[in-house]
């Protein structure tokens, strides 16, 4: 694609309650989505020469923005060629830190017959170290193996 040209926008969509919108429709929020897409893309290909059509549109995010390049793709599948999600936050809770949300008893503790094993509550700034709540011993992992 030598000399070929193209737009790259990249957008900062705070909101009164987070620092991020998560760039979808909601009741908590608003319509993020349907201002980004209806009323932000249009003006910025109208004044940057766009092409205005999801044919020639891409989307691309990594962790929260990998989340909402998958949700724009899925919610607005004319509006985008293709979408690049770069280990977007969970669209399941089936594996979600070390808690399956829809079966699980107990968030806080790991079902056993014999003992009560806490669950990693948190993890530490940037290490990726899960610690069990109130204490500072890290929790390598699943008790089950």
């Amino acid at each position: 694609f030598r000399g070929a040209r193209a737009l790259v926008v990249t957008l900062n969509h705070p909101t009164p309650f987070f620092d991020d919108s998560y760039a979808v429709d909601s009741a908590n929020v608003g319509p993020y989505g349907s201002a980004i897409l209806k009323e932000l893309l249009p003006l910025v290909e109208k004044r940057y020469r766009g092409i205005g059509a999801g044919w020639a549109r891409g989307l691309l995010g990594g962790s929260t923005g990998g989340w909402e390049a998958f949700a724009m793709q899925v919610l607005y599948p004319d509006a985008f060629n293709f979408a690049v999600a770069a280990c977007p936050d969970p669209v399941g809770f089936a594996s979600y830190t070390t808690i399956n949300l829809y079966s699980d008893r107990n968030a806080y503790f790991y079902d056993s017959a014999f003992k009560r094993t806490p669950r990693p509550g948190y993890r530490d700034h940037y290490s990726g170290t899960a610690t069990v709540p109130g204490t500072s011993t890290p929790a390598y992992g699943s008790p089950y193996g």
